[in-house]
């Protein structure tokens, strides 16, 4: 489904449909196709309605268009307003013959279909009746529904079966209650009660599917309607089931506050292999993909002109053919292809679009700046504001938070609109909910000739004709602004309806920060604590993680150590840090890397991990660990040896391995303790590839020596091989005393 039924984007939306709007740069709908056609699917049906035309034209001049074994068809209808009526024509064209996957235009997901299409038929050769599967992903952290501009939801799961039992939207409610049928309980031994789970959207689907949203009117959308339909009427036998994502990733973008969170993620990485430096997504414009990535999150296409004074920091990306001046600072943003970025410019946690200018000294803050927009010198773009196309903001003019500038002119009718109401619809400006007048309501939105002209005009410095008969919004724009006011009817906080950070428990953004960054430097955009509570920046925290990143990345690129080396010594210049650092957090990335891959790994590095859990309760088993990490200090032993200099550096590498073995501070969340009961072997190892010298292991014990207790836990563990070092060496004074009297008595 390429319509979202919605009008969250507006008035972005009017212009362009909503699955080509650009997600870091590439069109949503080619997310969706790209990895489609990596599970192996052949055919796909786009179903579109407003904006159908630009629709067809992205799809016929794209590769898809020619491509083989994988045949993209679109299905129009202007006059269908919810997903409900387009399942249901769907159904009267007879066109779907078996089961299938349903899903919208702006899904993002690198999941594998095959095991959940699978796991579908095997179900429904043991109970026909079991009609669909639904993917959900579940979230790190108990903000992120809030992240992701979603309401909180109750899924309750058979916990045997993972048959969904109830699902319940707790948006709306106050109750710190819940009320569950008494025989959903007795009737099974066990039941999930979750708050964790986010719905994809990602459907497998029966063709009886079809058939119950043709007998059922009602049923307007798949979630709210057709799935507790479905669950309320148990009497028919119907069921759904659930499957749960591990280390993989789905989200749906349908609103501007998901829009931010998945471009993050993207850029983070966690969608892998759809990130910018892949280039494997196609590009239907003037500039193909030809990313490069840099340190902290940083992506720049190989095109890009970037002043030697500007600072790009962490988490930006930038498109093909853009220039950036002298002076600019960029962080956490995404620029897009063709744009014009003047001097002494700050943008912080924004999505410029392609052919953007942004003039000197302009401000920008978590804003929206769409296709050939013009921000004149000096002006402030509030956080949350969104400049459509073609608009122009004037001289030192200040955009206010949240606010919404485009060229279409807003009806009154548009204002009382919902935002979960259909992109167009006829009846509502006066039409009959017809295919011809239904394209009439969409275009009484777009702008006009008139205006499109004038802002032309004055985008390049010049004074439209008089006879236009324009009055722009003054107090929007500017003077020497074009454009108008475009309100939002919601009954949510704008912050919820916008890519500014939400004001929710356990987020704080860096984004209002007036602090210089130097060139190069990294900062973090959005953070989250474990505890659910505000996370003030930790600077060595951050670092530990980069390292980690970094050092993965360069294992699964398979970089030679001296390309390493460069990579984490800029890391290091870029956030100040001490060689030991990089060597401490290198050691203990080395080490999670013998166990198998955790939850929170990133989905591309998960193959570098340890197919299987040790097995520490036999001799083999640790064994077998050890043998994992002496080949990897075989391997990376030059690496670390360069980061450890001096005595001291040693001292403090083996101090970061108690931490870590005793998962305390950074480590906290970590598998260490694994390696806790093998201290002493892990000590000789390191000794052994001679990144720990002997002077070292027993200046480490002695400083431990006037310590408590629970301070010498791990050199009592570590006793075996400190004493065989001290014997070592009272045999090396003992054989230097030999020496030196065999030299007396020569004399």
């Amino acid at each position: 489904l390429a319509d979202t039924f919605q009008q969250r984007f507006r008035p972005v939306t009017v212009e362009r449909p909503n699955v080509l709007l650009p997600l870091v740069n590439t069109p949503m709908l080619d997310y969706v196709l790209e990895w489609l056609a990596s599970n192996h699917v052949e055919e796909v049906f786009v179903f579109c309605c407003s904006n159908a035309e630009k629709l067809q034209r992205h799809i016929n001049e794209s590769k898809w268009a020619r491509q083989e074994n994988f045949e993209v068809k679109t299905i129009v209808s202007t006059s269908c307003y919810s997903a409900g009526e387009a399942l249901r024509l769907i159904d009267q064209q007879d066109i779907i013959k078996g089961d299938f996957v349903l899903l919208t235009g702006d899904c993002i997901s690198n999941m594998r279909l095959k095991p959940v299409l699978e796991a579908h038929r095997r179900r429904q050769e043991q109970d026909k009746l079991a009609i669909m599967t639904t993917v959900m992903m579940p979230t790190k952290h108990p903000d992120q529904h809030r992240w992701l501009g979603e309401p909180e939801v109750l899924v309750c799961l058979d916990e045997a079966t993972n048959r969904l039992l109830d699902l319940k939207d707790l948006s709306g409610t106050k109750s710190k209650t819940v009320r569950e049928s008494p025989t959903m309980f007795s009737e099974r031994d066990a039941i999930q009660m979750r708050m964790d789970l986010v719905d994809s959207q990602i459907y497998i689907c029966s063709p009886d599917v079809l058939m119950l949203f043709s007998d059922n009117f009602d049923f307007q959308n798949v979630g709210q309607d057709f799935i507790t339909g479905v669950l309320s009427e148990e009497e028919l036998g119907n069921k759904i089931y659930v499957h749960e994502l591990n280390g993989e990733y789905a989200v749906r973008v349908d609103n501007l506050r998901a829009y931010d969170a998945v471009s993050r993620d993207i850029i983070q990485r966690w969608t892998f292999p759809w990130v910018p430096d892949t280039n494997c997504l196609q590009s239907t414009g003037a500039w193909s993909p030809s990313y490069c990535y840099l340190h902290n999150n940083v992506y720049m296409d190989r095109t890009v002109q970037v002043a030697r004074t500007a600072a790009i920091a962490k988490d930006t990306v930038i498109g093909a053919e853009t220039v950036v001046g002298e002076g600019c600072t960029v962080t956490s943003s995404v620029i897009g292809h063709g744009c014009r970025i003047g001097s002494n410019v700050d943008i912080r946690g924004c999505y410029i679009h392609d052919r953007v200018e942004i003039q000197d000294g302009a401000r920008l803050r978590a804003a929206i700046v769409c296709d050939g927009a013009v921000i004149r010198s000096g002006a402030r773009i509030g956080k949350g504001a969104v400049i459509s196309y073609g608009v122009v903001v004037g001289p030192k003019h200040e955009v206010p938070p949240f606010l919404r500038i485009s060229l279409c002119k807003q009806t009154e009718h548009n204002v009382e609109d919902s935002d979960d109401e259909s992109e167009f619809g006829g009846a509502q400006y006066g039409f009959d909910a017809d295919e011809e007048d239904a394209g009439k309501a969409l275009l009484a939105l777009a702008p006009k000739p008139a205006a499109m002209r004038a802002a032309e005009l004055i985008a390049k410095g010049q004074r439209p004709a008089a006879e236009d008969g324009l009055s722009w919004d003054m107090e929007a724009c500017g003077l020497e602004g074009a454009g108008f006011v475009w309100k939002v009817k919601t009954e949510e906080d704008e912050a919820l309806s916008s890519v500014a950070p939400p004001p929710a428990r356990g987020f704080t953004w860096d984004i209002e920060s007036e602090e210089e960054l130097e060139p190069g430097a990294a900062s973090q955009s959005l953070r989250t604590s474990e505890q659910g509570g505000t996370e003030e920046f930790d600077p060595d925290l951050h670092f530990k993680r980069e390292v980690a990143d970094t050092f993965m990345r360069c294992v699964h690129l398979k970089f030679d150590q001296a390309n390493v080396k460069i990579e984490i010594n800029a890391l290091k210049l870029a956030e100040n840090k001490q060689f030991i650092d990089c060597a401490n957090y290198i050691l203990t990335t080395i080490m999670g890397m013998c166990l198998p891959a955790p939850p929170t790994a990133n989905v591309e590095y998960k193959g570098l991990y340890a197919a299987s859990e040790p097995d520490l309760g036999t001799l083999q088993g640790k064994k077998s660990l050890l043998l994992k990490l002496k080949a990897y200090l075989s391997e990376w032993g030059d690496l670390l040896r360069a980061y450890v200099h001096e005595e001291d550096d040693q001292v403090d590498l083996l101090l970061t391995l108690e931490e870590f073995c005793a998962g305390e501070g950074y480590f906290s969340q970590e598998r260490g303790a694994v390696f806790a009961p093998m201290f002493c072997q892990v000590m000789q190892l390191l000794y052994d590839s001679d990144i720990l010298s002997e002077e070292a292991c027993l200046l480490w014990a002695s400083e431990k020596a006037n310590a408590e207790e629970e301070d010498k836990v791990f050199v009592k563990m570590a006793k075996p091989f400190l004493d065989w070092l001290e014997e070592e060496e009272d045999e090396d004074d003992e054989d230097d005393d030999g020496d030196n009297n065999d030299g007396e008595d020569a004399d």
